[in-house]
This record gives C-alpha cells, structure tokens and sequence, in this order.
C-alpha cells in the first residue's frame, strides 16, 4: 500500500478552508444568544487551528488551543 504525503502547506490550505466552511453557516445569527454561541464557536476552532499548526498536529496542544480559543 503507497502512502500520501501531503506537504504542510497544503494541510494548511486544508485546515483554513475547513474552518472557512464550518464558520459559515454562522454568519446569519441575529440574537445576542446566537452571537456569542457563534464567537464561541468561530474562537474554538480558530484556537484548535492555531494549536494544531503550532503543535504539528499533537492532541493536547490542538485541545488546549480549543480550550482558550
């Protein structure tokens, strides 16, 4: 079996593109509730993006970034 390699900036491209599409759906919230769920949201991932990029990937760092994101 021939493994994959994808380059790091292409799990990059990947990684923004997947928070890209999981924000979307949010931009259409309109009560103060539905906002700050949002912005919760948007700040996990972001922070989870960043932990991972940071870290190459390790579950703790990616989970910590998640945390405080």
């Amino acid at each position: 079996m021939q493994s994959i390699i994808i380059g790091r900036s292409a799990k990059k491209a990947l990684l923004l593109a997947t928070i890209l599409a999981a924000s979307a759906p949010l931009s259409g919230c309109y009560t103060p509730g539905e906002r700050a769920l949002g912005g919760g949201v948007i700040g996990g991932l972001g922070g989870a993006g960043i932990g991972a990029l940071a870290s190459g990937g390790l579950a703790g760092p990616t989970l910590a970034g998640a945390a405080v994101g």
